[in-house]
């Protein structure tokens, strides 16, 4: 090569300085595999954040024809002995069912649309049979997507071998008794709760098995409840352990499995959680107390009694009750209140009224059984 032509500011020199470097190149791919990465890291998380989403509102659907069903049915599940709710599924080993399930009282045959509908063990029904009482939706699915175990097996059946518990979701219905000693008040309570556990360590350092699962426990709301190993027998517990509940899922010590979450529908569920009921069937069988907090939007309220303590009417009110024995009040301000007016000691009939309101001074009267006169209540 020429050596005048290699020299700075000659022609060949200024094609060689023309390019990016090898370094160069090097680092702006490196920035560039980077975000990349960085980005799939967060779709990815995303992604496993929509699908413990996904598996809650599964939870909720199930557990909304689990509310259902005792309310359709919960006279006849009440009678049915209480073994059918007993746990029926063990890790490795198959359980041997309790005598009620072996020799079929726990079978129940049911009425839907016409049709009979024959359920196994009536307190722990299938989804699919709460499919066929149109209690669930037919395209509603109950499947895990969350990473499990494999090992829980069905209840041992006569001649038959080991076999899974599918990948899905189970339901199991409880007697309790209100009193300290039954026969007394006896209400339901469903569980509904992952057959197989849900994995509980390793999975993405970013969202990883554990942080699906706590985020599965906490969308669930107040009434849910998870087992941990090691923990209480493995019983399942709620967020601030203010109910413990019997886990159906069993090692081979007889203790609750690990991983799983369940949640309950009963009368004693709170109204806190995110599944609540707000098409009115799931009739209320108790009180509920509102801690002192509004009730608003009621378009028309029918009740037996009304007690208040200030009771305060800011459009019309009507008395109909024409035979009403006693209004016993301090002071009653009204808007509009549409009432004879009258005089104090003035004579009057009741069989024609016995309300009125005092003429220039707005005070109720009450015509006096006794004397047939207008008096002061």
């Amino acid at each position: 090569m020429d050596r005048q032509n290699s020299l700075p500011g000659t022609p060949a020199a200024r094609t060689a300085q023309s390019g990016y470097s090898l370094l160069e190149m090097s680092i702006v791919l490196f920035i560039g595999a980077g975000f990349l990465l960085a980005m799939t890291m967060v779709m990815h998380t995303h992604l496993l954040q929509l699908r413990s989403q996904t598996m809650a509102q599964r939870y909720q659907s199930v557990l909304s024809a689990a509310q259902a069903y005792m309310d359709n049915f919960g006279p006849l599940l009440i009678q049915l002995p209480a073994d059918c709710g007993a746990p029926l599924y063990r890790i490795d080993h198959p359980i041997r069912p309790p005598l009620s399930v072996s020799v079929g009282d726990c079978s129940l045959t049911l009425d839907h649309e016409g049709r009979r509908v024959r359920l196994a063990n009536a307190l722990q029904p299938q989804t699919q049979e709460l499919k066929t009482l149109g209690l669930l939706d037919a395209q509603a699915s109950s499947r895990l997507i969350m990473e499990h175990q494999t090992h829980v097996r069905l209840p041992q059946q006569s001649g038959g071998k080991d076999t899974n518990a599918p990948p899905e979701l189970g339901v199991r219905v409880r007697r309790i008794c209100q009193t300290s000693s039954c026969p007394g008040p006896i209400v339901l309570e469903a569980l509904v709760y992952n057959l197989q556990p849900f994995l509980l360590s390793g999975g993405n350092w970013t969202l990883n098995r554990r942080d699906q699962v706590n985020l599965l426990f906490e969308t669930l709301g107040n009434d849910a409840a998870m087992s941990e190993a090691g923990i209480q027998q493995g019983a399942l517990i709620t967020r601030r352990a203010e109910f413990r509940f019997s886990n159906p899922v069993r090692d081979m010590s007889g203790q609750g499995v690990a991983g799983i979450v369940a949640v309950r529908a009963s009368t004693h569920a709170t109204v806190g959680s995110a599944w609540v009921r707000r098409d009115g069937q799931s009739r209320i069988s108790g009180s509920w107390d509102f801690a002192t907090h509004d009730v608003k939007g009621v378009g028309r309220l029918g009740a037996n009694a009304v007690e208040a303590k200030n009771l305060q009417l800011s459009g019309r009110a009507q008395v109909h009750e024409a035979s009403a024995q006693m209004i016993d009040v301090n002071r009653l301000s009204v808007a509009n209140l549409k009432l004879p007016q009258a005089v104090r000691g003035q004579a009057c009939d009741p069989a024609t009224g016995n309300l009125a309101l005092d003429d220039g001074r707005s005070r109720l009267l009450t015509c006096d059984p006794v004397t047939l006169t207008w008096m002061l209540p």
